[in-house]
């Protein structure tokens, strides 16, 4: 299945940090108070001894990460892991940490990849499920038909969130990358309208899934969604095709 960018920060330790308009990183205190010079944190990039860093009282490990962000953005790279006193931070704890202070921990290590062959091998991964999702639609079908709903409900399950995380992938990694969608076409027109028609028909099976119409929804799997979701490879190649021209490399801070 494909990765999830709609889960990062969450691949791995932590996964790519994709910063959000409504994230709890900022980029820094400007409340003129004193740096914590004795604050005994360690923090490591990459195995580098950040020494330049100067962090302010009531600094969270989220200031500091949001802090680096116009750094990691002009080399174009990625954080994808956080260790905290050795350890590595699951996803589940993430927000924790992220709101922590500084000074809860020893050490704090990042680690960091190149922003642009990690989101195109994601999306290449995630065209890759959708294409496998494609394929099992008539047998997802023929399930239901045959009554053997559990096994056609686990299918279409893993097709569902292939379809969802993939859409949400090309989202974000055209955000990252400050691409506008609406440049890009598809054979059903510009990206973004044939993104609307996918929601369109996912939401007609999601309908028929909760009215329990096993019938309508083998058919609509079976019928009506061939000429839409036959775009997903089109549509993700598309993206990575405008993310390889970019020169230079660098992604969003914003």
């Amino acid at each position: 299945m494909a990765p999830r960018l709609a889960d990062w920060p969450a691949s791995g330790c932590c996964g790519p940090f994709f910063p959000r308009a409504n994230s709890k990183i900022r980029k820094g205190r400007s409340d003129g108070a004193a740096p914590l010079e004795d604050t005994p944190i360690e923090i490591y990039l990459d195995n580098s001894l950040l020494t330049e860093l100067k962090l302010q009282p009531r600094t969270t490990i989220g200031d500091v990460i949001g802090g680096l962000r116009d750094r990691m953005s002009r080399s174009g790279r990625l954080v994808i892991g956080i260790r905290a006193d050795g350890r590595d931070v699951p996803q589940n704890e993430l927000d924790e940490v992220l709101r922590a202070g500084a000074e809860t921990y020893r050490r704090l290590d990042l680690s960091s990849v190149d922003a642009r062959s990690t989101v195109i091998e994601t999306l290449r991964q995630a065209a890759a499920a959708c294409v496998e999702c494609d394929q099992a639609r008539p047998i997802i079908a023929d399930l239901l038909n045959e009554g053997r709903t559990q096994d056609a409900m686990e299918h279409l399950g893993e097709c569902l969130a292939a379809w969802s995380s993939t859409a949400d992938a090309m989202t974000k990694s055209a955000n990252l990358f400050a691409i506008d969608l609406t440049e890009i076409c598809v054979d059903r027109g510009p990206l973004p309208n044939w993104l609307e028609s996918v929601v369109g028909q996912l939401r007609l099976l999601r309908d028929a899934l909760e009215n329990g119409d096993l019938v309508l929804t083998a058919d609509i799997l079976r019928y009506e969604m061939d000429e839409t979701l036959s775009g997903w490879d089109q549509a993700v190649r598309a993206v990575m095709n405008r993310i390889e021209q970019l020169t230079p490399v660098a992604v969003s801070a914003a």
